[in-house]
């Protein structure tokens, strides 16, 4: 029994391969019935669906604004803006409020929020060469490789404006 728990302890102090690598946090999110990740160094809170006042003139992805602790938050369709056509919200969606590069804090409507996964810094991989701007790179979580949403041009509401969408 004693050189069963010296040899457990020894194997809990060598540290393994992962805990070596630097890991990525990413958040998980369902939408539309497909998986995507969100580097959970962007994301602030996570909401039930708040019915937003709709914006006169926005693209059809942009819901409107929510009033969040006295600050106004635009909320955008992440499957509309996906290409997955519009969503039907429910009690169900979630808010994801997130915050942009230049501070901006802003609504992610999802499906549902799925989990929080660490993945090693070198499973990151590059996205292939895409129409869509919106996926920053992809990552391996598991047999699953999701598209990780690029929060920068997921809020650029000038994106696609050129091409007449």
């Amino acid at each position: 029994m004693a050189s069963q728990l010296q040899a457990s302890s020894a194997a809990l102090s060598v540290p393994s391969a992962l805990e070596s690598m630097d890991m990525l946090q990413f958040v998980t999110l369902d939408v539309r019935g497909r998986s995507y990740a969100l580097p959970i160094g962007a994301v602030i809170e996570f909401r039930t669906w708040i019915e937003p006042a709709p914006l006169p003139h926005s693209p059809p992805w942009v819901l409107g604004i929510i009033n969040i602790r006295g600050e106004i938050v635009p909320v955008f369709d992440v499957g509309a803006r996906l290409g997955h056509g519009p969503t039907v919200p429910t009690p169900q969606h979630v808010i994801t409020l997130v915050q942009t590069a230049d501070e901006q804090v802003v609504g992610l409507l999802v499906d549902d929020v799925s989990d929080i996964r660490a993945v090693p810094e070198v499973t990151a991989l590059a996205a292939a060469e895409s129409d869509s701007a919106e996926i920053e790179s992809v990552i391996e979580i598991g047999d699953s490789v999701l598209g990780v949403i690029s929060v920068a041009a997921l809020c650029d509401t000038t994106q696609g404006e050129e091409d007449g969408a």
